[in-house]
């Protein structure tokens, strides 16, 4: 569900663009965008960050857009958004304190035993992590001097796609860790 309102933004900007224009477009990204915090604070009783800093950025830009009566600010939104999180993964990774997975399964779990093979395999998803949106945020730069349609398409699914297509990859490997890392499990090919 929560995937699912992420991309609530840019179908109502496409929607209230093409039937009203950019203002009505911009409006309806911004609206949806505050409705999508709201909701997270009412079912979940706190913001995810990555919903604030997304909705900050269509706020600004958005507001930028109207101001100006140029849509290129607001197209430049998701852009500006995977190079925001580019850079923190990428600074995560030479932090003391672990990269952002590592920060953030901690948080989640406490007890959660992290050896040397896990913070390596932590690292290597949040770099792998970090090259995904740093493609999708090119892709979605080079959209926004293409038809509407393809920056929207890039904007949203494409950048799905290509998680979908990172997901397999690190089943794989946590795979592959898994005996390494199991206490129970014995030698690798051991069974």
């Amino acid at each position: 569900m929560r995937l699912l309102l992420g991309l609530l933004p840019l179908v109502a900007f496409y929607a209230a663009e093409s039937l009203w224009g950019m203002r009505a477009g911009v409006l309806a990204a911004v609206l949806t965008s505050l409705v999508d915090v709201a909701y997270g604070r009412f079912v979940d009783g706190r913001v995810n960050r990555v919903v604030i800093v997304s909705t900050v950025l269509v706020v600004a830009l958005g507001g930028l857009s109207i101001l100006a009566g140029d849509e290129r600010y607001v197209l430049w939104t998701p852009v500006l958004g995977d190079g925001v999180f580019v850079a923190l993964l990428l600074a995560s990774l030479a932090a003391s304190e672990g990269s952002a997975l590592e920060i953030a399964l901690r948080e989640q779990d406490p007890e959660a035993p992290v050896d040397l093979a896990m913070r390596a395999f932590l690292r290597g998803v949040t770099a792998r992590l970090s090259a995904n949106l740093a493609l999708h945020a090119l892709l979605t730069a080079w959209s926004t001097t293409q038809p509407r349609e393809t920056w929207l398409f890039v904007s949203g699914p494409v950048q799905y796609g290509l998680f979908a297509l990172q997901l397999p990859l690190e089943v794989v490997l946590v795979r592959r860790l898994a005996p390494a890392t199991d206490p129970d499990a014995g030698p690798p090919g051991a069974g």
